[in-house]
């Protein structure tokens, strides 16, 4: 084999460990931010319990609000145990059922990404496993 083989075949080793370490650097960024938009909807789930329990539809709505503007989260939703919303920041939601947050996941939230936001839904429980309602939470990507 020519010397100028190895040292080209040595080089392309060098670039493809590069180039791995990049990704994995990407990927457990990516999971780090995931794990970090999980926590904020755990905690705000937890948050929600008290104004669930009040069911004061117009001060939620404008708790909701508050979150919104304050922190990351571009669309907020809160539903009863049946999946209908009963305070939202995206207008277009409201009186509406959402099936998925008909049985919401009570012990991890469920994440999915979508083309330009990440989203995450969960139950407002109490007590262990006493589903108040549903929560969704949507931020676009980058924010």
């Amino acid at each position: 084999m020519p010397g100028w083989m190895r040292w080209a075949i040595v080089g392309a080793v060098i670039l493809i460990t590069f180039l791995l370490q990049g990704w994995m650097g990407d990927r457990r960024t990516e999971a780090a931010r995931r794990d970090a938009f999980l926590q904020g909807v755990r905690g705000l789930s937890a948050a929600l319990v008290q104004p669930m329990l009040q069911r004061d539809s117009a001060r939620l709505q404008r708790t909701l609000e508050q979150i919104a503007s304050a922190g990351p989260y571009s669309v907020v939703v809160v539903t009863d145990a049946r999946g209908l919303v009963v305070a939202s920041t995206d207008r277009t939601l409201e009186n509406k059922t959402l099936d998925s947050l008909r049985r919401p996941p009570i012990q991890s939230p469920k994440f999915e990404r979508l083309s330009d936001r990440i989203r995450a839904e969960t139950a407002i429980v109490i007590g262990g496993d006493n589903v108040l309602g549903g929560l969704r939470v949507e931020s676009k990507v980058g924010s």
